[in-house]
Order: structure tokens, then C-alpha cells, then sequence
């Protein structure tokens, strides 16, 4: 029944081996789909499951049936009554395939075990740097005063998140009426569980009393009618389709909102989410709005239209990081290795269609049709690859931003193929598969981490001291995310040097992290 397991990976996985002059072994094929796509992908996918199916003989499937209590009505083809199934996340039935393809649930909970000693010195649980107890001042500064409005900038790796949670943490402490809201809006999951983990260590460090964490993103979706008080952490797109569905519910939550976090507030000005925040702040309760950016534009350009509605947003009021003796923070941050010395390379390469490299350069936003026609092209595939093995050799810690799924999925596999430890994570992942490959890659099982649209925020994996850009871009924002995952410094957890490598010169003259951190400073004047 069905085709050959290899199906499962993209055709050019196989046909890009011989590129490396090695000859697939059938034998191996197997084992290297369930490696790169994992076996949980494989049963959770639909597309991927009803392949597996094929490979059940008859006696096989229609026992799985029984397993699963439903009536085999044509013995001869049990494939077709599988196939029409639903396997919902978490539910009997989903547990039951598990089980008879016995494959054991991925556990993701990490107990976090400390020991103290009498006689140990005491340093503080959520410390602050310098720089960032200077900007807590300036921030609150302009919170107190009548325009309650600001973007605190502060550049990937410096901490952003711990800044701004020492700032919500002193609101809560100062909220004597024990009744208050304070809302962290973000427009990714990850990001909003970076919030929620974030939020949970900075309160049990610095809080005093008891304060109720509300999820409203991905699978949290219930009402928003309960919520009275506390820290809501929301998706942008969920609270704004809750104030569409629980209008009245929406109006009375917005009135008791005291204090609003715009993680990634360069989005802000985005016309849904602009509605949204708009609505927010129009409450009974003025509440105060901060937003937290690495990149405080729409648009490379500063006179483009949505970089002086952002700046506008936030009454031209904008927090850096000043230090003295130093014209640039980031300057002064890799000085004191909080940010990684950057080495910028780029890796030359010429589509086949010479066109396409004049498309590249000059469209605003790239289409998803090149991308995905970019990711299949087997010589640009194994030029990255090539130079991800040479990082590897080096001992390097490796982030790769593919063009495509696809992409990532054929370089992750002809690099577990070649024997290197690599992971891949796209969209498409499962929830739980993303969280354990992460795992492996913070705690050192894998080497190279290969994504597509997920990491380019709320990922945090100090040590990753090498970003291979192989998906191009015309956007400075996005371009500067993508680097930031390999800037930490070792005085943050991370390295002394970062180096970044990038497919081709997408932006001309981006090859300076302290010009970047400043493009958009006229438009905040």
C-alpha cells in the first residue's frame, strides 16, 4: 500500500544528497523522516498521518479501529474509514494512536530545584543592570506624567522584558486598591508565554501579595468576562476578535485597565491592532501605555507615513538607553559584553533566474511564491548547508532562518543525514515537538536549528553565537530580529563575538548594529 516512506520529505532532500555525492540507503530513509520531522509530527499532521496509515497491512488497520471503537464497514479498505478520522490535540483518541504506534507523550515541564545555605551570600533573584534602573526612571517618569505615554527602545539582548516587568512589578507593589489590570499585549504565542514565565519570576522576586496571571492566547481562549483584575497577557488578535464577539464584556474590561504593554510595539500602528489599542486607551481609566521595541519604525524610511503614526502613538516620547561617554548605547554594550561583538559576512549567491535577483532587491515585501521557489533551489540549499558545516566544525552554535518550509526541512535533513546534530521547527509544528527541539537545542543535544516564521522573537538561547540569514528580506525590523538571536553577550549569559552570515546583500549598508539601533531617531524628534 502507498508510496515510499521517502515521500514524506521534500523530493529535493534526496536529490540534493547527490550534491554531497552520497547515495541514499534505503534502509536509512526511514529512520531519517521520523529524525528530522519527529514522530509526533508524523500522527498530528493529517497529510503525514494518512501516509502512515498505508503502511498498516489490513489486519493492522482494522485493529486500530477497534482500538479506537469505531465500526470497519469494508474490511477491505480499513485505510478509507481511517483516513476520514479526526485526531483531536489532547483527546482518547489521540492517545490511543499513541499508544498503538507506541510512541511515549513528549513531557515539557521542568522542575526549576534550588539549594540555599546558611552561610551563603545573598544576591539578588531579579537583578537590574545600571542601564536598565536608568531607564525604569525615565519610564516612569513620562507614566506619571499627563501624555502617560512611551516606547522604552532598548536593543535586542540588553533586556527589554526584565526592564519592563521591573516597571509592572513596582506598579502592582504601588496598587493599594489590590483591584487594578495591567495588560501585556504581544502578537506571537511565544512571546506572550515569555511574558507569562517572565512575569511569574519577576513577581515571586519582588511581589508582596497574591496576583492572578489571565492567559488569552492560543489554546487559553476562554471568556474574558471573569477577568476584574491582576495581569492579563494577551494575544493582539485574540483580544481584538474578543472585542468584537463579547463587545460589552470588552467595554467593562477595558475601563478597569490601569497600565498597557506593547511587547514588539512597532506592530502597533498595524490597522487592526491600531483599532485595538486605540479602544484601549479611550477607557474610563486613561490607562498608561509603554511599548517595547529593538526597532521603533514600520519602514526603513523615516519619513514613511507609519513611522510618524508610531511615533505619534506614543506622543513622540521614546526612552534609549543613555550612557556617559558613549554616542550610542550599543557601543557601550558591547563593551561591557552585553551585547556580542558582530561580525557580519555575506554568502554571494545568484538565482538561476537572474531576475529574481532584482526581484528580491526590489520589492517592498517578498512573496511567499519566491520564498517557497528560493527554498527549492537545490544549489542555494547546499550552498547554506556548506556553510553550516563549516560553523560546525568550528564549534559554532547555529540558528538558521530558511526561506521556506520546505527549505528547512531539506537542509535539516540532509544535515542529520551527514551525521550533525540538527533540529527543525516551522509553523506547522506541533506545540509540544517545538518545545522539546528548543529544549534540545538550549540544553546542547542538538547543534543547529533550522526554522521558518518562528523564532525571529520571543526565542531566547543565549549561547547561539552564529545566525545563517538565508531568508531575504527588504525589512530593517525584521532583518535586526533575526540577528538579535545571536548578539547576547557573555556578561548576559551569551558570547564574546557573534557572527552573522547572510545569503546574499539584502539591505545595503546594514552591516553596523549601532547605525541600525539608531535609523529611526529623526522621526522621535
Amino acid at each position: 500500500m502507498g508510496s515510499d516512506i521517502s515521500s514524506l520529505l521534500p523530493v529535493q532532500t534526496f536529490q540534493l544528497l547527490n550534491e554531497f555525492e552520497f547515495e541514499t540507503i534505503r534502509k536509512n530513509e526511514g529512520q531519517l523522516v521520523i529524525d528530522v520531522l519527529g514522530e509526533e509530527t508524523l500522527l498530528t499532521q493529517k497529510k503525514f498521518r494518512d501516509k502512515i496509515f498505508q503502511y498498516l497491512n489490513s489486519k493492522q488497520a482494522i485493529d486500530l479501529l477497534r482500538k479506537l471503537d469505531i465500526p470497519c464497514h469494508d474490511e477491505s479498505n480499513p485505510w478509507e474509514t481511517l483516513n476520514k478520522l479526526s485526531f483531536p490535540e489532547n483527546s482518547e483518541r489521540q492517545n490511543i494512536l499513541f499508544e498503538f504506534f507506541s510512541i511515549e507523550r513528549m513531557e515539557s515541564d521542568i522542575c526549576d530545584v534550588r539549594e540555599e545555605s546558611a552561610n551563603e551570600l545573598i544576591y539578588p533573584q531579579y537583578p537590574l543592570f545600571d542601564h536598565q534602573a536608568n531607564a525604569i526612571k525615565e519610564v516612569l517618569h513620562y507614566l506619571n506624567s499627563q501624555q502617560n505615554r512611551v516606547l522604552l527602545h532598548m536593543p535586542t539582548g540588553s533586556g527589554k522584558t526584565r526592564t519592563a516587568m521591573n516597571i509592572v512589578c513596582n506598579f502592582f507593589r504601588n496598587d493599594y486598591s489590590n483591584n487594578s489590570l495591567v495588560v501585556w499585549l504581544a502578537n506571537t504565542k511565544e512571546l506572550c508565554e515569555q511574558a507569562c514565565d517572565e512575569f511569574k519570576h519577576a513577581w515571586s522576586c519582588l511581589g508582596h501579595k497574591k496576583i492572578e496571571i489571565h492567559k488569552r492566547f492560543d489554546k487559553f481562549d476562554d471568556s474574558i468576562d471573569s477577568i476584574s483584575s491582576g495581569f492579563l497577557v494577551s494575544g493582539v488578535d485574540m483580544l481584538y476578535s474578543r472585542s468584537i464577539s463579547e463587545d460589552k464584556n470588552f467595554l467593562k474590561l477595558v475601563n478597569k485597565i490601569k497600565l498597557v504593554i506593547f511587547d514588539e510595539a512597532h506592530l502597533a500602528v498595524a490597522p487592526t491592532y491600531e483599532n485595538l489599542v486605540n479602544c484601549i486607551l479611550a477607557g474610563a481609566s486613561k490607562p498608561g501605555l509603554i511599548g517595547l521595541s529593538a526597532t521603533p519604525g514600520r519602514s526603513s524610511i523615516s519619513s514613511d507615513d507609519e513611522n510618524q503614526k508610531l511615533a505619534e502613538l506614543f506622543f513622540r516620547q521614546k526612552v534609549i538607553l543613555k550612557i556617559p561617554g558613549y554616542a550610542n548605547p550599543i557601543q557601550y554594550l558591547q563593551s561591557e559584553k552585553y551585547i556580542a561583538k558582530v561580525n557580519y559576512e555575506s554568502i554571494p549567491y545568484t538565482p538561476k533566474d537572474i531576475n529574481k535577483r532584482r526581484i528580491i532587491i526590489k520589492d517592498k515585501d517578498i512573496s511567499p511564491e519566491i520564498l517557497k521557489e528560493l527554498g527549492l533551489d537545490e544549489k542555494r540549499n547546499a550552498l547554506i548547508i556548506e556553510s553550516i558545516i563549516r560553523q560546525i566544525k568550528l564549534q559554532k552554535k547555529i540558528i538558521v532562518f530558511a526561506p521556506s518550509v520546505e527549505s528547512a526541512i531539506i537542509i535539516a535533513s540532509i544535515l542529520r543525514f551527514l551525521g550533525y546534530r540538527a533540529g527543525v521547527i516551522t509553523a506547522t509544528s506541533p506545540s509540544r515537538s517545538r518545545v522539546t527541539t528548543i529544549e534540545q537545542y538550549k540544553n546542547g543535544d542538538i547543534q543547529i536549528l533550522v526554522n521558518y516564521g518562528v523564532l525571529t522573537t520571543g526565542f531566547d538561547a543565549p549561547k547561539t553565537n552564529v545566525a545563517i540569514i538565508a531568508r531575504p528580506t527588504n525589512s530593517l525590523v525584521l532583518y535586526s530580529q533575526m540577528v538579535g538571536r545571536a548578539i547576547r553577550g557573555s556578561k548576559a549569559g551569551g558570547n564574546d563575538e557573534a557572527f552573522i552570515y547572510t545569503v546574499v546583500d539584502q539591505i545595503s549598508g546594514f552591516k553596523d548594529l549601532s547605525k541600525a539601533f539608531l535609523n529611526w531617531e529623526e522621526i522621535w524628534i
